[in-house]
């Protein structure tokens, strides 16, 4: 441990020096040699951001004489027109510019009439740029362009319109005459000029006037080095811009040019090269800097180097120091390991063990000639010294991973179990070297698995074989053992077990299980016998060696005895005992199962002659055997069948479960099952029948035939169910099973296919009961046409178990099914519910994508006055005729669906506007055809929203916005449809502002009290007052209910604020109370989404004891239109309310259907009529008829009546004319905030 290693450096520190030092040498070297081309390319950088920046400031200005030139000519336009009272004349307004062509910076003026454009565009010598320009025109844009003529250089213009047309061009011409220096504009302190230019056919023209050619002349360019007219061309002509180094009269230039805002057209910007070299003292200063920062980096370089140096030294170090501590943690890992590491060197074949006492003991640490030194030594175990030369073999060839499980000698030298690993170290050339590994003690892992093992082997109760090991026990036992010997079967079985469980309990069941096992065990004391457990009260047992068959009786004899010993309650006639079924090796089978088939004979026998006994399986036993119990009656004998002792196939039982639990397709394996029963039991026909939805019908559903045989469902695939009943025998039965070997005696009533039926089921007829919780489904029918074929004991019992499985499957599939229909249809009309409409309509258009479709959201109009004039089923009727006209009137690739109530939807294919209203008449021509008698007919009109489909909308969101067109048809006797637009997409936006905001103003308390006061007519004073509800944003702006309530009422946000008014209002009552003030009744609106909620009342009446305020100062108002539904819950929810101590109040009294239906069955105490009786200021005779009586019937119901709307002394003097004691209106007073309400009523 006293041993230092140290590592040599990586790297010469002195080279990396001396090499770093020539390479920041050649660097400066080099940055000198490029330092006058870097100079004269920054001077040139500079002059072009120079010029940029200048020639954007100019164009900005050029731009804005252009427009004043836009401006003046559309004064010109606009003066014109304000001058003249009758139609446009062009030769008028020619004249009339003519006269105004001295205006400023205005060129020659010319006016075009769209009739000579069209003639001149049609002309083949018209300039090609001058028509661009034109037709750029027509579409309404104005623009400068390129004239007609070659004397003009440009032209700006503009359209002339008149009634929203186009009738002509105006435009302004200039050439170097007339420009005014419009064109260009002075830059860098006027030394510079920005020019407009012309470009086109090569050619380039200067917009100026004539002296602007001495600022930049062509003639006299002449370029430096880097710079030419022609790279100046061609960028031109590519719309780039770029930048010219040119010199005039020896005198340096610069010019930049880049496209202009129009075709064609350039700005070129150039100044005197010496008015850019104020510029090159920056430059100097940059070679400056540069020079600085070379020295400066070769100073940091050198700094870095040194810094490495020491970095490395200290790192070189601490990995000397990391080393020697991974070595002794190495040691001490090695000390405390219950493993034995170790490595084997391939070349030398010795093998190095940290510790010599672990693993396999050997005693030494270094090992040579391993295999001859384990095997001489006997340290391996005798049985695996194979596995251990395998081990050695890999340890010399060197593959990757070596891994073996063997015996060998530990410390205290017995042989126990290691697992020995291995892992292969190679050489650079990929050639083994040696092996590292290590050896573990898996003695303990070993036994625990092979008790897991036995475990597995036994029954958790009884700890006796389970039926899998005895199978592999048995049949390995008969496969040593000496065929001449002979070998006895047992198959044991406790009588009536199951009353002794359905009597005394699972659990005490289960303790006889136990003590009887352990009793058994102890008659089989010898390792040679095999006792086991098949399941439930069935145990079998194998005796190897039987001498003869009395030592069998004795055995079975012990056995007898033991149940005896084990339970009797002879009281209750509850006496344990068992039966016994036995076979023999090898007379009556070679095999687990035959043997096992044999003793189940036997046992069968044993039970059917009184239990408490044994019987030794003959094949004369099964001829004898009476397969019916006693005490049927024998007329009845061949037709029924009980379940107790059955006896079954069970290969054709296990080939039934496993087909249906493979099922992908469960129609498919029931008719492989039925293939499989028919050829098996040698039938003829195999059939199915189940009862239809309505159980009207009894459909044959599936159906195997013989070749020889008739198909029934060539004939029929359903019957009345009263046609089928005389053929259901398996309901004579109290367990729906029936067969008869002879049902050719068998008389059948007449039907249109009794002969039929008779021939099918020939002589041999089985059928057993499709059940669903005690009620029949259908039933499983098996014939047999041959007199030679009976059903046996083992055809019926099997047949029966396949039929009731078979039975079980069809009713978890027709569950299934009607689960799945129920997710996707409406159970009325059969019609998709809207999520499976969505999913077709998105598979149509994605099937489609060709075709444009609408989504139309329909609903019926007044169709809630149907349901109450004649009744919820007429109602139904319309709603499922509607859907079936629906069906055949769509098309394949459209659909349809129901949402709820009268709301249907549909997704239509659309060509155009014309089309769509004929398939909507022909729909509205098929709802009202719908009879309401034999001789009238329904008058349905449709209220229809339509939303044009876009390839890329979801359908949902269509379907909102249909509705919401819907929802906008106000006049439907003009139109019953209306199409979605851009309003009600901004009214879904206002929507959607407000429920992003709704709950932070809940929180934030934007939502305020007002009250509006009711009075006594005749003392004209308050007597109670209604809470109102307004949205005041912290801004101050005031929202009024009808903006907000329609939409909380639809996301049910609602709820929520009806609770914080009512909250609000108690609170405030509780205040009003504690200052000792007055406080009259308060009414408080409730909506119709509240009705549902069984908390309703629970929670009103915790608010009000919360605040601890009288009852009858609360009233619930609730308005008519929310209890036309389900008057028979309302009552009930409506008198609890009532019972609490709230007053109840019945708002809009006269605006529905249903007033006095409503006022006949619901308890309320305030009837407040509807404001839209005085909404015309005055009243009609008629109305005031109606108000007075209504007033009659509330007194004498004795209920209060309140008049809601009153705005004129004429209603207020009415209303008091015939005892209406209570108004409120505008007439008396306004909803005002509550601080002011407070101030003025509760004094």
């Amino acid at each position: 441990m006293n041993q230092k290693l140290y590592l040599k450096p990586k790297f010469n520190i002195t080279g990396l020096v001396i090499i770093t030092s020539l390479l920041v040498l050649f660097t400066i070297g080099a940055s000198y040699s490029q330092y006058n081309n870097t100079l004269v390319k920054a001077l040139e950088q500079r002059a072009a951001e120079s010029l940029t920046e200048s020639t954007s400031s100019a164009e900005k200005s050029l731009q804005k004489n252009i427009n004043s030139i836009y401006d003046k000519l559309h004064n010109l336009v606009t003066a014109y027109d304000i001058d003249q009272t009758n139609s446009w004349n062009a030769a008028a307004f020619n004249q009339y510019i003519s006269s105004h062509s001295n205006i400023n910076c205005l060129g020659n003026l010319t006016f075009i009439s769209i009739r000579t454009i069209e003639i001149q565009l049609n002309s083949t010598t018209l300039n090609p740029l001058y028509k661009e320009g034109i037709e750029k025109i027509l579409s309404g844009n104005k623009t400068l362009f390129i004239p007609n003529t070659t004397s003009d250089i440009l032209c700006i213009g503009i359209p002339v319109v008149r009634n929203d047309v186009i009738i002509g061009v105006l435009y302004s011409s200039y050439n170097e005459d007339n420009t005014y220096n419009i064109f260009q504009e002075s830059t860098f302190n006027e030394k510079g000029t920005a020019i407009l230019v012309r470009y086109d056919n090569n050619r380039l023209l200067l917009c100026g006037n004539k002296s602007t050619n001495e600022t930049f002349p062509l003639d006299a360019v002449k370029c430096y080095h880097d710079y030419s007219l022609e790279q100046m061309h061609m960028d031109l002509e590519s719309s780039s811009s770029g930048m010219l180094h040119y010199y005039i009269n020896d005198i340096s230039h610069y010019a930049f040019y880049s496209p202009a805002e129009y075709p064609h057209f350039f700005i070129i910007n150039s100044v005197p090269a010496d008015t850019l070299e104020a510029d090159t003292l920056f430059f100097t200063q940059l070679a400056q800097n540069l020079i600085h920062r070379i020295i400066i980096s070769f100073f940091i370089l050198i700094l870095f180097i040194i810094i490495v140096q020491i970095f490395n030294t200290k790192q070189t170090r601490k990995n000397q120091n990391y080393l020697l501590l991974e070595q002794e943690r190495y040691q001490t890992i090695l000390k405390h390991t219950p493993c034995a590491i170790w490595e084997y060197k391939i070349s030398i074949d010795t093998m190095i063990k940290s510790d010599p006492d672990l693993g396999i003991h050997s005693g030494l640490s270094e090992i040579s000639n391993v295999k001859d030194f384990f095997l001489q030594n006997e340290l391996i175990f005798k049985d695996d010294i194979e596995k251990f030369i395998d081990f050695y073999n890999h340890l010399k060839t060197g593959p990757p991973e070596i891994t073996a499980e063997l015996r060998g000698r530990d410390l205290s030298g017995k042989y126990v179990w290691f697992e020995l690993t291995g892992t292969t170290v190679y050489n650079q050339d990929g050639a083994p070297v040696s092996v590292i590994g290590q050896t573990t003690n898996i003695e303990q892992k070993k036994l625990e698995l092979e008790e897991l093992r036995e475990n597995a082997k036994r029954d958790s109760l009884t700890k006796l074989y389970n039926r899998t090991a005895a199978i592999e026990l048995i049949n390995k036992a008969l496969q040593e053992r000496e065929h001449h010997l002979q070998h006895a079967f047992l198959m044991i079985d406790l009588d009536n077990f199951k009353t002794i469980n359905d009597t005394f309990g699972h659990s005490f069941g289960d303790a006889v299980l136990i003590e009887f096992s352990s009793k058994l065990q102890k008659v089989f004391n010898s390792d040679k016998h095999i006792l086991a457990r098949l399941g439930g009260d069935e145990f079998i047992a194998f005796i190897s060696n039987i001498s003869s068959l009395s030592e069998i009786r004795k055995i079975a004899n012990q056995i007898s005895s033991i149940f005896h010993g084990i339970f009797s309650d002879s009281q209750n006639n509850h006496n344990l005992s068992g039966s016994i079924g036995i076979s023999l090796y090898p007379k009556d089978g070679q095999d687990f199962h035959t043997l096992l088939e044999k003793a189940d004979i036997a046992l069968y026998y044993s039970k059917n002659v009184g239990k408490n006994c044994y019987s030794i399986y003959t094949p004369e036993l099964m001829l004898s055997m009476d397969y019916l119990p006693k005490n049927i009656d024998d007329s009845m004998k061949h037709h029924l069948h009980t379940e107790n002792n059955t006896l079954v196939d069970s290969s054709i039982i296990a080939n039934t479960v496993d087909i249906l639990f493979d099922a992908k397709k469960l129609d498919i394996s029931i008719n492989l099952i039925l293939v499989l029963l028919g050829n098996y039991y040698n039938l003829d026909n195999l059939c199915i029948y189940e009862l239809s939805e309505d159980e009207n019908y009894l459909c044959l559903t599936y159906e195997w035939a013989s070749e020889s045989s008739i198909k029934l469902s060539d004939h029929f695939k359903q019957l009345p169910v009263e046609l089928g009943e005389p053929y259901a025998f398996y309901k004579q039965s109290s367990n729906g099973v029936a067969y008869h070997n002879d049902i050719s005696s068998f008389s059948y009533p007449e039907s249109p296919y009794s002969s039929l039926i008779k021939k099918v089921h020939g002589y041999c007829l089985f059928q057993c009961a499709i059940m669903e919780q005690g009620n029949y489904k259908g039933y499983i029918e098996a014939c047999c046409s041959s007199k030679s074929r009976s059903f046996t004991k083992t055809d019926i019992d099997s047949l029966t178990l396949v039929s009731k499985i078979i039975g079980g499957y069809l009713i978890k599939l027709r569950t299934q099914e009607a689960a799945d229909r129920m997710s996707k249809c409406d159970l009325l009309t059969g019609a998709n519910n809207l999520i499976q409409f969505t999913k077709e309509a998105d598979i149509i258009r994605e099937e489609y994508p060709e075709e444009h479709y609408v989504i139309l959201y329909t609903d019926i109009y007044n169709f809630k006055y149907i349901n109450d004039t004649y009744g919820y089923s007429e109602g139904d009727k319309i709603l499922i005729s509607y859907a079936q006209i629906l069906a055949e009137l769509l098309d394949d690739n459209e659909t349809f669906g129901r949402i709820s109530a009268d709301y249907f939807i549909i997704l239509l294919k659309y060509k155009n506007k014309s089309a769509l209203h004929t398939k909507i008449d022909e729909l509205n021509l098929q709802m009202n055809s719908i009879k309401k008698t034999d001789t009238d007919t329904h008058k349905i009109s449709l209220v229809i929203g339509i939303y044009e489909l876009k390839s890329d909308d979801v359908v949902s969101i269509a379907v909102d916005r249909a509705n919401l067109a819907r929802k906008n048809v106000v006049d439907r006797h003009k139109t019953n449809y209306l199409f979605f637009d851009d309003s009600m997409k901004s009214n879904l936006i206002k929507q959607k502002e407000i429920e992003d905001i709704m709950e932070e103003a809940l929180l934030n308390e934007e939502f305020v009290i007002f009250y509006q006061p009711k009075f006594h007519l005749v003392s004209n004073t308050i007597c109670g007052a209604e809470a109102l509800v307004r949205w005041q944003r912290n801004d101050g702006t005031l929202i009024f209910p009808n903006d907000f309530i329609p939409i909380f009422e639809d996301n049910g946000f609602i709820v929520e604020l009806d609770f914080y008014v009512f909250n609000k209002v108690c609170q405030k009552i509780r205040s009003l109370l504690d200052e000792e003030k007055h406080v009259v009744p308060i009414s408080v609106n409730f909506s119709r989404m509240h009705l549902r909620d069984k908390t309703l009342v629970p929670r009103l009446t915790s608010i009000v004891r919360s605040y601890d305020i009288p009852f009858h100062l609360i009233e619930v108002e609730l308005t008519e239109s929310a209890l036309v539904d389900d008057n028979g819950y309302l009552t009930t929810l409506l008198q609890d309310i009532h019972k609490s101590g709230f007053k109840l109040s019945m708002d809009d009294f006269g605006s529905g259907l249903s007033s006095l239906n409503l006022l006949r069955e619901l308890p309320f105490d305030v009837l407040k009529i509807d404001k839209d009786f005085f909404q015309k200021g005055t009243t009609t005779q008629r109305e005031r008829i109606i108000i007075e009586y209504i007033v009659k019937m509330a007194l004498d119901l004795k209920m209060e009546i309140v008049s809601e709307g009153v705005e004129t002394i004429e209603q207020a003097e009415f209303l008091r004319s015939i005892g209406c004691p209570i108004a409120q209106g505008y007439l008396f007073e306004k909803p005002i905030p509550e601080k002011d309400f407070i101030l003025k009523y509760c004094k």
